[in-house]
């Protein structure tokens, strides 16, 4: 688990000490270390909670070779080994996060399709002058924003978009009352007004030059392929193939892992598969 933040703002003035205090409110999730990065009206935040490469050289955010691209990523990307032999970059370390950057480097947007996994991640692009969040396609991993007056902020925490200054602490009277009626607030909304969480499955663009939001999903659970033909043996044993490959691309990682067992059928199985 780690954490990003981020605000374009038209006025540059305390950026820096802007996205620090959002850093601050985020130190739990990422404890290893801290990093920031700013350019003009933009700036980006990162905690980091290491398990894949723990060397320096994994440290976010994270600049493409090319100079291009400033990515901050919070999550993994399972297949990353994989997807690494795939591209012809000056690798600088062994991180999943760089390998997202050299996917992207090479196919732009259209490599959100390659990624397995769970995360939520922030690109800038300074040729284009745009910024791209995407969240996994389950929605694993959290990510929230704010578009008001010419601001844009993100965070992987709602506290963390208020200690940016830039956010209003306003509740939504409308998500109040589905809170009250249902004991939770449906996505996208969330219980701040003008606070809205990016959906699972969705990039969203902002171009702050026109001050656009461009919102639009990228996979959907029914375009799934399934074979009907197959018997219920053929399909138990389908069913017991892909859970342990669903495991096993799990256990990937630099630190000891473990798992949380809520004590029934599946989180056993897990262990069991573990």
């Amino acid at each position: 688990m780690c954490g990003i933040n981020g605000i374009i703002c038209r006025s540059a003035t305390g950026l820096r000490e802007r996205v620090d205090a959002m850093n601050q409110y985020l130190a739990h999730r990422g404890p290893d270390s801290e990093g920031t990065w700013v350019e003009g009206e933009v700036a980006f935040g990162h905690r980091r909670l290491s398990i894949i490469d723990l060397s320096d050289a994994g440290n976010q955010p994270m600049i493409s070779a090319c100079g291009r691209y400033v990515l901050i990523f919070n999550g993994e990307v399972y297949n990353f080994r994989e997807l690494r032999k795939q591209f012809n970059y000056p690798y600088i370390s062994n991180t999943d996060t760089e390998v997202v950057l050299a996917a992207w480097s090479e196919k732009g947007s259209d490599a959100i399709e390659l990624f397995e996994g769970m995360y939520a991640f922030a690109m800038w692009d300074k040729k284009e002058r745009k910024l791209t969040l995407v969240r996994d396609r389950m929605g694993v991993k959290p990510l929230y924003y704010s578009h008001k007056n010419g601001n844009f902020v993100f965070s992987s925490e709602i506290r963390a978009l208020l200690a940016s200054g830039v956010v209003e602490k306003k509740i939504s009277h409308t998500s109040l009352v589905d809170y009250l009626r249902y004991q939770t607030v449906q996505t996208p909304d969330t219980i701040l007004e003008g606070v809205k969480m990016l959906p699972p499955a969705t990039v969203l663009e902002y171009y702050p030059d026109d001050d656009e939001v461009k919102l639009y999903k990228y996979w959907y659970l029914r375009n799934i392929n399934s074979n009907p033909r197959l018997s219920y043996e053929e399909v138990k044993e389908e069913v017991r193939r892909l859970f342990f490959a669903a495991v096993e691309k799990r256990l990937v990682a630099d630190v000891p892992f473990g798992a949380f067992l809520s004590g029934g059928i599946d989180s056993s199985a897990v262990v069991g598969a573990m």
